[in-house]
């Protein structure tokens, strides 16, 4: 067996037992670090031009987004972006700063970048392998730019942006409170902070809590756990398909799909539907 997928095959089953263990409690610093390092390498082998891994947003109702053919492939995680842009800022985008904590692969970024052309487009991730392939992959943009550095322990000055992005990546920090005050610290006065992810339904109390003690004003506030059952389930074939084409075993195959991807049939598609998961949105502002 060719000795980089024997790894590859090696690192998943590695993901799964820390996998549990990100389920139960909150994870170490040490241990996201090596969790996203490991997904990102996973990643570029099966996935290998995917460069959004979030589960996407589709509201069957609203006009269709209209994208370029660049964007088309990953239409479902892209439109999340889409919408959080679009229902969460009123302001001419083209003078903005904005700033996006977790930004994985970087699809979202660069497609906020060309779509709606910011002053200057940020991307932080704790991966160090995730920032390599940003800058690999999205370095036609003049605007845009990524940096490896951690949630809780942001690497800006103060008042530095205008707008702070947070997509699919908080359920995993260690301190959400450290990262809420720091998102507050980088924005300006009046700044915004547009938040997507998901919690068990136990723990939504603690969320809005969190929030509500924080330096920042909950303005909007919407449950779109609904649109992301919608956009899992018309994105699975896709995401099964390039999982199936990939040259690893099937039990490996089986866990991609049970812990990326969100197949249909998998836990956590069963928990949106159930709503033992709550996807949310947020819109808040700095005080």
């Amino acid at each position: 067996m060719n000795v980089k997928l024997l790894s590859l095959q090696l690192l998943i089953v590695r993901l799964r037992i820390e996998n549990r263990a990100l389920l139960k409690r909150s994870p170490s610093k040490k241990l996201s670090k090596q969790w996203y390092n490991l997904l990102s390498k996973m990643a570029s082998v099966v996935f290998k031009t995917v460069t959004c891994l979030n589960y996407g947003y589709h509201d069957e109702k609203a006009p269709k987004v209209v994208l370029s053919p660049q964007f088309e492939p990953e239409r479902f995680p892209i439109q999340l972006y889409h919408y959080m842009v679009t229902a969460g800022l009123n302001a001419e985008i083209s003078k903005l700063k904005i700033l996006e904590v977790g930004c994985g692969r970087g699809g979202g970024c660069n497609y906020i970048a060309k779509q709606f052309h910011p002053k200057k487009m940020v991307g932080l991730d704790l991966s160090s392998e995730a920032i390599n392939f940003c800058r690999r992959t999205h370095n036609t943009n003049d605007n845009l730019s990524f940096i490896s550095g951690e949630a809780d322990n942001l690497p800006f000055q103060d008042a530095d942006f205008d707008v702070v992005i947070n997509t699919e990546s908080s359920h995993c920090y260690p301190d959400f409170d450290t990262f809420l005050n720091e998102v507050t610290c980088v924005l300006k006065p009046n700044g915004y902070f547009i938040f997507a992810d998901f919690r068990f339904a136990s723990a939504m109390n603690k969320l809005t809590n969190s929030l509500n003690q924080s330096a920042l004003t909950i303005i909007k506030k919407e449950d779109i756990t609904s649109f992301v059952v919608t956009a899992l389930t018309k994105d699975s074939q896709r995401k099964e398909t390039l999982i199936n084409q990939s040259p690893i075993l099937w039990i490996f195959k089986k866990a991609l799909k049970q812990l990326f991807a969100g197949c249909i049939g998998s836990q956590i598609y069963k928990d949106f539907c159930s709503r033992k998961r709550i996807y949310f949105f947020y819109v808040l502002q700095k005080n």
